[in-house]
């Protein structure tokens, strides 16, 4: 199954482990290779993340439904930047729960009216994230214990959830408890929350891969994961892409869950707002530091 040797993760082993009982420690762990993510820092040229001023401009949100939500930031945002000149083809993405907001391509003169204008919070440059990862395999390893894991402890994970932000996860792993209705793209051309990349799967396998006497386990084993895909094939994606992730999380997620952020990302004040606005429904947030 999950032919990886894994690392790190702390920061959820800690936070589930917060949620799980009889928690069992390993007093000789086996040390193993790094997991090496790289943080993206090339700004995209002509994209912008823009959020609203909710103290000064509210939208009349009629559902909670997140699609629906979805579809009525759409119409609100259309209208909104009609003023300035932008056509609706330029507007990429829209933002409802986490934020209130939208990603589009957007002039230096548009930039510049934007941030004038009092309805508007923040315009910040969009920016690149990358994985850059490298995983040894393990072969032949039947229930083996990572040496993160086995630095922390493991419990039994079942009943408890987590939304995997990355690049999708394995939806038909046998090593895995997906939950696939949940499970969701935002990666323009893939069909579903599937992993094409290899990076969220190895994530999903840290948090939770079963003990079932094949590949590893995680530190909550047998935990229902959600795969979120925020990444593509080469593992390539953006702050707002991630955000957009983070927005649907926020609208789905429920309190003591975890969501799990296994990547760097260059400073955004847009997308920090969205990861304590899903902090603030309870949810356990885990970024990789």
């Amino acid at each position: 199954m999950f032919k990886l040797k894994q690392v790190f993760l702390t920061l959820v082993a800690f936070a589930f482990l917060a949620a799980c009982n009889n928690q069992l420690q390993e007093n000789n762990p086996t040390p193993e290779h790094e997991v090496s993510l790289k943080k993206g820092d090339k700004k995209i040229a002509g994209a912008y993340v823009v959020t609203f001023n909710t103290d000064n401009n509210r939208i009349a949100f009629r559902s909670q439904d997140y699609d629906q939500r979805s579809r009525t930031m759409l119409d609100y945002t259309q209208k909104f930047v009609e003023k300035y000149g932008v056509s609706p083809d330029r507007i990429t993405r829209t933002y409802n729960t986490a934020i209130e907001g939208f990603a589009a391509n957007l002039s230096d003169k548009e930039v510049k009216a934007l941030k004038a204008d009092p309805r508007i919070a923040t315009v910040e440059p969009d920016y690149e994230i990358t994985l850059d990862y490298k995983v040894e395999s393990n072969t032949g390893a039947r229930d083996f214990i990572p040496y993160g894991i086995a630095r922390v402890g493991r419990a039994n994970g079942a009943g408890k959830l987590a939304w995997v932000i990355d690049s999708g996860v394995d939806l038909d792993h046998p090593d895995l408890n997906v939950n696939r209705s949940l499970s969701r793209t935002f990666i323009s051309g893939a069909p579903n929350g599937d992993d094409d990349n290899g990076h969220g799967t190895h994530v999903a396998g840290t948090i939770a891969a079963k003990s079932n006497n094949i590949g590893v386990i995680g530190v909550a084993y047998g935990a229902t994961v959600v795969g979120i895909k925020a990444f593509n094939s080469a593992g390539g994606g953006s702050v707002s892409i991630t955000i957009n992730a983070i927005d649907y999380v926020t609208a789905r997620a429920s309190s003591g869950q975890v969501a799990n952020m296994s990547f760097g990302f260059p400073p955004s004040t847009a997308l920090d707002n969205a990861v304590r606005r899903l902090a603030d429904r309870g949810v356990l947030v885990s970024i990789a530091a």
